[in-house]
């Protein structure tokens, strides 16, 4: 497990660094290369997976369940290679680590694309819709047999198989990320580059979300809509066709422009050098500000040597710091919050609002990207703007995520079903019962059609209808119908607009309030971490985050979707499909995990917070080179809130000349021989 790297400062790749590229050779261009790259990370997984779900489970004929194993694919391989490259990391060549990983997520998005490659030329539920057929398709005495789409469900394996490898790909974007810029910047230069960052890996799910939403507008087998089929629509009739529950989105086009712009900042990524050519200077002055102690100069030198014996270490530190563990599994609640949302929101406001998928997907894009934005910037000026120490940042951590579950109580706000009478040949509407057994209707073609506003039948053929009049309907009666419209009903016969504001106003408060307090929580946990184990650390947070959070995620989220429908999409042979309608008690559902996710991380900050300010010196051993008092250290005694890599300057002798006292504790002593240890081979 040991080995070495070689340390350079020069841009380019392996003995290829041409003088013409040195103007590359700089800390901001590094930023920008790698914003871009958190860029498309972001629309992808965030992006453009999320708001595709529905139309990939419309075509592939799947249910929820099992879309929702795509994006806890992508975890799933994270929580793999996650902690291994968060220590490593630290110790190689981390821009070599970054652009082949993003070249790695470039294959696997390719592979994103490939069901739809394969599958292009298959029948899909948009068949009936766009042809000849589909004028009359779902009437009585014209019903039509549409050729499954269940049996592509075996191609939703590459999906996962994508996912997976961007998984790998993306895994050590955000911790040796960090790390790397934290090495190669002074104190004041990384909130700023961080900020930048970040912010970055906020925009592109919005991004996606926005641009992904506008190509389900289009349809996933004609995009520019040249076929004859869809030029000789009129506006209002291709309108028509994408509000049908059946119409299938371009949701393969985001996967591709994903994979180029991936390719293409792969390659400035991987050019940039181990370190810059100020870098180790910079160091030097940020281990005197930080420790206050010249004993600890050999810090400003890169590590390059890793061993077994110090990978444990580290593990055992992190495992044995009860404030790591608690903002860890906060985050991880934080994860489950944000999963939920961003994979099973647009779906929730499809059922709850009638909206389109394109709609949907617009309406989360439009919160996520002004909320996220202003919640990251003022969450990251304010502790710097108000001096928060490390208890004074988790105690904020805690008010904002009690601010987030508070919110999540206005999920219960809904806008409500209209009626439906289920496929029979027994049709039974306002006590009135006909029979429709001689229309001999297709169960596996649903083409929803509102009755009396208020009603919704799976198609016309189901009420006896044979075309669009309702007059021509063999169950109509003059006393009980009025309307026949094609399509679903409108949400505002049965539902006052206002719900839909009221759940809105709270989930972008949700939503700001989570990002609200993320620039914080990293904090606290940086500040809560040596300096040595600092990348393991974040490495070890993203790896509880995942396997706790984002992977269940969308599992469970997506067995309680499954778990409330109350119609399936069936073809011929009787094979299920897609869920066609929900429960009006799936709100409810959904609402109930979140309010358990978030009200869970607020009590992890609280009991963060609790060790911080009560239990911190009996847990977590202090930095060697610190002034101690007995068994206290900065930042544990009532009069002090310094960070435990924080000294006064003045203390420079005492520290240099410290020696444990007599009536310290034999397991404090022993703590800080292993630490000494550590401090040694490093």
């Amino acid at each position: 497990m040991g080995g070495t790297t070689t340390i350079t400062s020069t841009y380019g790749w392996c003995s290829l660094r041409p003088l013409c590229l040195r103007f590359m050779n700089k800390p901001v261009v590094f930023l920008i290369a790698v914003s871009v790259a958190s860029f498309f990370q972001g629309a992808i997984i965030n992006g453009f997976v999320n708001v595709s779900l529905t139309s990939i489970e419309t075509r592939f004929g799947v249910g929820s369940k099992q879309v929702g194993f795509i994006p806890s694919s992508y975890d799933l391989a994270g929580i793999l290679c996650v902690i291994p490259l968060g220590y490593f990391g630290g110790r190689m060549s981390q821009t070599r680590i970054l652009g082949s990983c993003l070249l790695l997520s470039c294959v696997g998005a390719v592979i994103m694309f490939l069901p739809h490659l394969f599958t292009m030329n298959k029948p899909s539920p948009m068949d009936a819709l766009k042809d000849g057929s589909g004028t009359n398709a779902g009437f009585c005495g014209n019903s039509i047999e549409v050729e499954s789409s269940p049996s592509l469900g075996g191609w939703v394996t590459l999906f996962y198989l994508g996912m997976f490898v961007m998984g790998f790909g993306f895994g050590p974007l955000w911790t040796n990320t960090f790390d790397y810029m934290d090495k190669n910047l002074s104190h004041s230069s990384f909130p700023i580059y961080s900020a930048v960052f970040t912010l970055s890996g906020i925009i592109g799910p919005g991004f996606g979300y926005i641009f992904g939403g506008l190509l389900l507008s289009l349809p996933f087998d004609d995009v520019f809509k040249t076929s004859e089929a869809y030029s000789s629509m009129s506006d209002s009739e291709y309108e028509a066709l994408t509000e049908n529950t059946n119409f299938i989105g371009a949701y393969w086009v985001g996967f591709v422009f994903s994979a180029v712009g991936l390719f293409l900042i792969s390659i400035p990524v991987g050019g940039f050098p181990y370190q810059f050519p100020e870098s180790e200077n910079i160091r030097h002055k940020k281990v005197n500000e930080a420790f206050g102690a010249t004993s600890l100069n050999e810090e400003s030198k890169l590590t390059t040597v890793a061993s077994w014996k110090d990978f444990k270490a580290g593990i055992i530190y992190v495992i044995k710091n009860p404030i790591v563990i608690c903002i860890a599994f906060a985050g991880a609640m934080e994860g489950f919050f944000l999963a939920s949302m961003s994979s099973f929101g647009p779906k929730l406001l499809q059922v709850l609002f009638n909206f389109t998928s394109s709609e949907a997907a617009l309406t989360i894009g439009y919160i996520l990207i002004p909320s996220a934005t202003i919640a990251l910037i003022l969450g990251g000026v304010l502790p710097k703007v108000c001096s928060f120490t490390n208890r004074h940042l988790l105690l904020f951590c805690f008010l904002t995520s009690v601010t987030t579950f508070l919110s999540t109580f206005g999920f219960f706000i809904n806008g409500g079903q209209a009626d439906f009478i289920k496929p029979s040949d027994q049709v039974t509407y306002q006590g009135v019962t006909c029979d429709i057994s001689s229309c001999d209707c297709d169960r596996s073609n649903f083409k929803p059609f509102c009755l009396d506003k208020k009603t919704l039948i799976f198609s016309p053929c189901y009420y006896g209808c044979s075309d669009e009049v309702l007059t021509n309907c063999s169950c109509y009666n003059s006393t009980i119908n009025s309307e026949l419209t094609s399509g679903s009903c409108e949400i505002s016969e049965f539902c006052s607009p206002s719900n839909f504001y009221v759940m809105l106003f709270f989930l972008t408060v949700g939503c700001f309030t989570v990002f609200f307090n993320l620039p914080a929580a990293e904090a606290a946990l940086d500040r809560s971490v040596v300096p040595k184990f600092r990348s393991l650390a974040f490495g070890f947070d993203v790896f509880i985050m995942r396997f706790f959070g984002t992977v269940p995620a969308t599992l469970v989220v997506g067995a309680m979707f499954d778990g409330k429908c109350t119609l399936w999409q069936v073809n011929s042979n009787g094979d299920k499909g897609a869920c066609l309608r929900y429960d009006d008690s799936v709100a409810s559902g959904f609402t109930a995990i979140c309010i358990a996710t978030t009200g869970l991380m607020s009590l992890l900050f609280l009991a963060a917070f609790l060790f911080e300010k009560f239990k911190r010196e009996k847990f977590i051993p202090c930095e060697i080179g610190t002034k101690h008092h007995g068994n206290k250290f900065p930042g544990a005694n009532s009069t002090s809130d310094k960070p435990i890599d924080a000294v006064d300057k003045n203390d420079n002798n005492n520290s240099q000349n410290y020696r444990p006292e007599p009536n310290m504790n034999r397991d404090y002593t022993q703590k800080q021989s292993v630490l000494l240890q550590v401090n040694t081979s490093l």
